[in-house]
């Protein structure tokens, strides 16, 4: 991913959240799983749809390959970066946005972990 790349996610997502340095990215090179690891070219903490939205046509238009993620506790390598890729961190959308006891489902946004959402459910 060249430098002219990410100067147009830095600008879509904001310099704030925006990663791109090695030291900054170590942390997103692997989940739970200590066997695999793989650096991505960048993170970015995307504030709204849009900005989401914007990344993704963009990693269209300009063929790279973009990783959601969430708490990165996984344990099955889904979070790993591949080659050429911006990890799109959702750990801050972590509501919950409604829990149907009746017919046992929640609807969540992606940074919800299980241990926020079983807490909400055992004060039904």
């Amino acid at each position: 991913m060249n430098s002219s790349i990410k100067e147009n996610i830095r600008k879509i997502v904001g310099a704030n959240n925006f990663l791109d340095s090695p030291e900054d990215k170590l942390c997103y090179s692997y989940d739970g799983t200590p066997i695999f690891q793989q650096l991505p070219e960048a993170v970015v903490f995307p504030d709204n749809e849009e900005q989401i939205c914007e990344i993704v046509k963009f990693a269209n238009q300009e063929r790279f390959n973009i990783v959601p993620r969430g708490a990165g506790t996984g344990l099955s390598g889904g979070s790993i970066p591949v080659e050429n890729s911006l990890v799109i961190v959702m750990t801050r959308w972590n509501k919950i946005l409604e829990i149907d006891s009746k017919n046992l489902t929640a609807t969540v946004q992606p940074g919800v972990i299980t241990s926020q959402l079983q807490k909400e459910v055992e004060k039904i």
